[in-house]
């Protein structure tokens, strides 16, 4: 049985998230419109797979089939819940575990003394670990002040780490999200910071995470989006990660987008390249 290791301060942290993810959302839901009933203001469901090394031995293939809600508390006010179920298939590296999305690594530094189990390639499919993310929109964007987005996150275990499909860690910590728009071409950036457990298996570190980028329109209906993602070490004594991604956008309706990317690895623990489709859905 795995055993959970959590600093007081962590558990303090995730308990106070927690807590004040129940109360922002029902001030803002109560306080910010006349009608306060909660509605879902949109789904997307994708499919993405990505495959390398991700640093370890043999190679490693992520396919993931994410259904995500978004729900709409109050006027700039959202919410958003993803289920994912996951497929991985590993070759002789047992160490590989899915830290989320497509993104998966290490489950701790190799050392001389580390015990790694190589007895062939194993695939596993289930659910992997299920996150919320919690939306204010703070200002919008005028002239040269950017538009601002406030975030919270939480990361619950419900992937199993046993078979690598989840971490078995907790995760949670603020963000924020920046665009600029500068003529028909929008600047974007963004960062969270993430708090994380320690399982017996998986030797989570809390870690940083980063994104930057820009997106332009091309024709009526489509956009382009190129940006850089990474984040520091996800374990202790690891190694960071960054990537590239090409995504475009094309709008079949008012209510209905189809979404494509492709991407690139630009370090060793990263996959080395992926793809995804969704389609979403507006209400």
């Amino acid at each position: 049985m795995r055993q959970l290791k959590y600093s007081k301060a962590h558990q303090q942290f995730f308990i106070q998230m927690a807590l004040g993810l129940v109360l922002v959302t029902a001030a803002g839901a109560s306080g910010a419109s006349p009608d306060p009933a909660a509605v879902i203001s949109s789904t997307r469901l994708g499919f993405e797979v990505a495959h390398g090394d991700f640093g370890g031995e043999g190679t490693t293939t992520v396919v993931t089939v994410p259904l995500q809600i978004g729900i709409e508390l109050a006027p700039r006010w959202f919410m958003q819940l993803e289920i994912p179920m996951v497929s991985l298939h590993a070759t002789a590296d047992q160490q590989v575990v899915v830290t989320g999305g497509t993104s998966a690594g290490r489950r701790r530094v190799v050392t001389e003394t580390t015990t790694t189990t190589t007895v062939g390639s194993t695939t596993a499919t289930g659910l992997g670990d299920i996150n919320a993310r919690l939306t204010w929109s703070a200002w919008e964007g005028t002239g040269l002040v950017p538009a601002c987005l406030l975030t919270g996150y939480l990361k619950l275990p419900s992937g199993s780490e046993y078979d690598g499909l989840g971490t078995g860690t907790i995760e949670a910590g603020p963000g924020f999200a920046l665009s600029w728009q500068v003529g028909t071409l929008r600047l974007l950036a963004d960062a969270a910071y993430y708090l994380q457990n320690q399982t017996s298996d998986y030797a989570g570190a809390d870690y940083l995470d980063y994104q930057a980028g820009f997106e332009f329109p091309v024709g009526e209906r489509s956009t382009l989006q190129m940006v850089v993602k990474g984040n520091t070490a996800r374990i202790t004594d690891g190694d960071g990660s960054r990537e590239v991604r090409l995504k475009g956008r094309y709008m079949l309706s008012r209510k209905v987008a189809w979404d494509a990317y492709f991407m690139g690895g630009l370090t060793s623990n990263a996959a080395t390249a992926g793809a995804g489709i969704a389609v979403g859905f507006l209400f």
